[in-house]
């Protein structure tokens, strides 16, 4: 009997033991593309915060439903939806999920109270298309319309999945219809010279040409003193364009985001496309009107969307959270800002995709998803498998806990105690501290927390 026990001992050590060296050996090889494998719940155990320094709520990473009732979850938002003027959904990018939290609360809003205008951070031009689009009431006529104009502007598959979302309710909610509005400049202003201004101008001089593949963005700025000349005489002529919202009001916001497109991408990136964005937001000509006369939805990156950070020397234009809270008067204290992150991602849909054949995506996007393509691909990790691209912290390992003990679920933080744990981490480790309290900086200018364990890529939508 003893051998016997024995051999069986021998058999599950080195069956342990040989795992190890493989998750080891996996764990190398992810750190050579990068990346980080999900820690196990055995690793989150091991932490220097105790359980006790969170207290949270866990929420639903679905995305809406058929008939828009799917938002159990989110009943904490509704007194803030009809104390505030504005609300901000401040995420990182690239994240499914967040996606669907984005949809859900939309039309939880508009369930409690009224957000008629959700704004996204995308190219201006693209607006009057989409609201054309979304307001076609039969889908063969909307259908044709999107792939014959809209296509190439709607750039993934869970863009285009809200604005499907966004057309039923539509139908089915009348009085309570939504807009959308994109407030970014023109960074796709080859596509933008192609398929809204030289169509539009060939009513006046058809012979227009212009070598669209190979304008650089000089030749672009170039190109504005001449397109503000063909501009003077689509008003004088009161021209509109193929469809109703092409009039010379629209084209000229566009040629003004143009030229903001120009100054962004040739003098200074920074200060151009954010005067740019917070001008596209209050101006009476773009969607300032809108903003005064009702309540908004803002989406975008956490960059922007922070509520409570000022900047000195009248700087807050750098954030249009910032000035929408502290100096848009229609607006100020009124704004309420949401912070979504999201510690993994995985491959989901995207895993196969060439990216090259994809419509343009974001630099960042792009590399993100070759980086764990290739880890894909060296068999490291499976599509539906989270990986990190960082190494967790002991407060990322108890907010990760925190969730698994919630049901692996994203959770909504209703408290974060944030002076026991920068105490903890001073008598600990100095640079932990050091992280840790430029994190809780950064944390105190949202209003609201909400993490995610992890979520699929978006997924790019291909080219024609």
């Amino acid at each position: 009997m003893k051998p016997i026990l024995s051999s069986l001992v021998f058999f599950f050590l080195s069956t342990s033991l040989i795992c190890q060296n493989a998750d080891s050996t996996i764990k190398q090889k992810l750190l050579d593309y990068g990346l980080y494998p999900y820690p196990p719940i055995e690793e989150l155990q091991k932490n220097i915060f105790s359980d006790s320094l969170i207290k949270a709520q866990p929420l639903s990473n679905q995305d809406i439903n058929n008939d828009f009732t799917n938002t159990e979850d989110l009943h904490w938002l509704k007194e803030i939806a009809q104390q505030n003027k504005v609300i901000l959904l401040a995420e990182e990018h690239y994240h499914q999920f967040i996606s669907n939290f984005r949809n859900r609360i939309l039309f939880y809003l508009n369930t409690v109270d009224y957000y008629p205008l959700i704004v996204m951070e995308a190219q201006y031009s693209y607006t009057g298309f989409i609201n054309y689009y979304l307001n076609i009431e039969d889908d063969k006529v909307a259908a044709k319309f999107y792939n014959e104009y809209i296509y190439d502007m709607v750039t993934t598959e869970d863009d285009y999945n809200l604005l499907q979302h966004i057309r039923k309710w539509n139908k089915i909610n009348s009085s309570k219809k939504i807009t959308v509005g994109y407030s970014d400049i023109e960074h796709d202003y080859k596509t933008t010279i192609k398929n809204v201004l030289i169509p539009y101008f060939k009513n006046i001089d058809k012979n227009i040409k212009i070598d669209v593949g190979n304008l650089s963005t000089k030749d672009m700025g170039e190109l504005l003193p001449w397109f503000y000349s063909l501009l003077e005489k689509a008003k004088k002529l009161n021209l509109v364009g193929d469809y109703p919202f092409l009039t010379p009001g629209y084209i000229s916001n566009i040629l003004v985001n143009l030229e903001s497109t120009f100054k962004a991408y040739y003098y200074q990136f920074d200060y151009y496309r954010q005067k740019a964005i917070v001008r596209n937001l209050t101006d009476l000509n773009f969607f300032g009107n809108y903003i005064i006369a009702h309540k908004v939805l803002i989406h975008g990156g956490n960059y922007h969307m922070t509520t409570h950070f000022n900047y000195p020397d009248k700087a807050n234009f750098y954030r249009e959270g910032s000035f929408l809270e502290g100096d848009f008067e229609p607006t100020k204290g009124k704004v309420y800002s949401i912070s979504f992150h999201c510690f993994s991602r995985s491959l989901g849909k995207v895993a196969n995709i060439d990216i090259d054949s994809c419509l343009q995506q974001g630099s960042y996007y792009i590399s993100m998803v070759k980086q764990w393509q290739k880890a894909f691909n060296a068999k490291l990790v499976d599509s539906d498998k989270y990986l990190l691209d960082f190494n967790m912290n002991d407060l990322h390992k108890l907010i990760l806990k925190t969730s698994i003990l919630l049901g692996h679920q994203p959770i909504l933080i209703n408290k974060f105690d944030w002076s026991s744990i920068l105490e903890i981490a001073k008598k600990t480790d100095n640079n932990l501290f050091n992280e840790l309290k430029n994190w809780s900086d950064d944390y105190y200018r949202y209003d609201k927390h909400i993490f995610i364990p992890g979520s699929p890529f978006i997924v790019a939508m291909k080219k024609k």
